[in-house]
């Protein structure tokens, strides 16, 4: 018998091993018995109070606990967050000699916000609907789901024929993020939306979007793609949600590269960002103990307001460590 204890979730299992005794194979039985919690003190389940052989599984975890908080293990004990990001898909890649088969992809810019913000980003690809058993495992291996930008989100998805002025889109994708949103939804684990992301967190959760923005009167120009790095105009802010107390500012200069806007917002979640025409810039959670933020424009590619825009990407990091 030996005791494991997972670096991870810091579960505490004791392994057992013994011989069937009708196919004497070698068998391992495992059974939880409780967990380290941040004081590494172990808290045992009702289980381990019934067992007979405490006093040699208390020495089993001493060692354990030993091996855990050794010098050589201090990096397993400063693990920083998983985040998993989004990939998108390229369906008809034309500079390769392999033409019939997808690539996965995400920015650059987005990986290095992650890793500025002191977590470790993990690609998640896009799978086919047959594979869908393996999302709760994507889920499972990360401490938070980025949603990156985009194409236009199918129309279909929330229940409207697509217009004219609506871009090229991908509903197999589509429908794959809006899987991996509500999983982690299921499992708690904090969400990050921008641009395109921001648009799909409001249409898994029940929320529409006008499909062009000329369907929604503007004075803005919100397709400002040669100025992603700058301001192309200023956001209003909404008190008492978790966007102003990560920003800490009333009103916000930011970029803008999009066509696509929100119309009604799903019933779970609250607008916590405008434009001056009314546009809506932000979405979160009603929920303030759940992590789900969603904003229009692209914080990742702009060096105008950098430091507050950073902001953004080491509160979900932080909130991804918890």
């Amino acid at each position: 018998m030996y005791i494991y204890i997972d670096n991870k979730t810091k579960d505490v299992i004791e392994i057992n091993q013994f011989h069937d005794k009708d196919t004497n194979v070698l068998k391992t039985n495992k059974v939880y018995i409780g967990k380290i919690d941040k004081h590494n003190t172990f808290c045992p389940n009702e289980f381990y109070d019934n067992k007979s052989n405490k006093a040699e599984i208390n020495l089993k975890l001493s060692e354990a606990l030993e091996d855990l908080l050794s010098p050589n293990n201090k990096t397993i004990l400063e693990d920083k967050p998983v985040i998993g990001l989004a990939a998108l898909v390229n369906q008809e890649p034309k500079d390769t000699a392999f033409k019939n088969f997808s690539r996965h992809f995400c920015n650059d810019a987005f990986i290095l916000k992650i890793i500025n913000s002191g977590a470790v980003p993990m690609m998640i690809p896009y799978i086919r609907e047959e594979n869908d058993k393996l999302i709760p495992q994507f889920v499972n291996s990360i401490d938070g789901l980025m949603l990156p930008g985009g194409a236009d989100i199918d129309p279909t998805v929330y229940g409207e024929e697509k217009v004219k002025e609506c871009g090229k889109t991908d509903i197999t994708l589509d429908l794959f993020h809006i899987k991996l949103i509500k999983e982690c939804i299921k499992q708690r684990k904090p969400i990050l939306g921008i641009c395109r992301g921001f648009q799909l967190i409001n249409v898994a959760l029940g929320g529409t979007l006008y499909q062009d923005i000329s369907y929604f009167k503007k004075d803005i120009n919100h397709m400002d793609l040669k100025n992603y790095e700058g301001c192309t105009h200023d956001i209003e802010i909404s008190e008492n949600t978790i966007l102003k107390s990560i920003v800490n500012t009333n009103t916000l200069g930011v970029n803008s590269l999009h066509h696509q806007i929100v119309k009604d917002i799903a019933p779970t979640l609250k607008q916590s960002a405008k434009s001056p025409e009314g546009i809506i810039e932000g979405l979160e959670s009603k929920d303030s103990d759940t992590f789900i933020v969603g904003v229009q424009w692209h914080p990742e590619t702009m060096v105008s307001n950098k430091e507050i825009m950073d902001k953004i990407f080491k509160a979900f990091a932080t909130r991804c460590s918890l």
